[in-house]
């Protein structure tokens, strides 16, 4: 971390003091502004922006074989939420979880403890990797699902919330229907 000792916490809390303007990227980030310097009247919560592409098409590398489809983009971290999206498809009965399909798109060492949740939640049939992809890609990904569903729990601002929104991938149950 860039803040593992006293003297680079004082060189970020006296920067920040000397600032006339501190540009954050969620309000999130405040509480932790807050762990350097009290003054935070300089600060200013601008979220972050996204390519859109007006000529995507849907994903077909993966073939739906379930009426819905949950996708979820993101290189993996704990704090994604991986894990906890795993969990809930489980926790469906199965008449419901009959219904559903996942697929997670992104890279990193951690997919394989994923992969192995979804093994010994019985779950392999249902979900589905595509490994890293280009950004485009993963976008026409999100495009060929429901649902967008990342449960992370430490996004100042995630930018790929705004990208599903702007695909109109909101998820509310009247973007289902009625499921039964």
């Amino acid at each position: 971390r860039f803040d593992n000792s006293p003297a680079k916490r004082d060189q970020i809390g006296d920067s920040l003091d000397r600032s006339s303007k501190v540009v954050l990227v969620g309000s999130p980030l405040l509480p932790y502004i807050r762990g350097f310097t009290s003054k935070t009247d300089h600060c200013t919560v601008v979220g972050n922006g996204y390519n859109a592409y007006p000529d995507l098409t849907a994903s077909t590398q993966i073939p739906r074989q379930r009426q819905f489809r949950v996708v979820a983009v993101s290189n993996y971290e704990e704090s994604k939420g991986f894990e906890i999206l795993i969990d809930a498809l489980a926790s469906l009965e199965l008449e419901l979880r009959a219904k559903f399909e996942a697929v997670l798109v992104g890279g990193g060492a951690g997919f394989d403890s994923v992969g192995q949740r979804v093994s010994d939640r019985g779950l392999a049939d249902c979900v589905h990797y595509t490994g890293p992809l280009l950004h485009r890609d993963a976008i026409a990904e999100m495009l060929a699902g429901d649902i967008f569903c990342l449960p992370s729990w430490r996004e100042a601002f995630g930018i790929m919330y705004a990208e599903a929104m702007s695909l109109g991938k909101l998820a509310r149950p009247e973007a289902v229907g009625p499921v039964l």
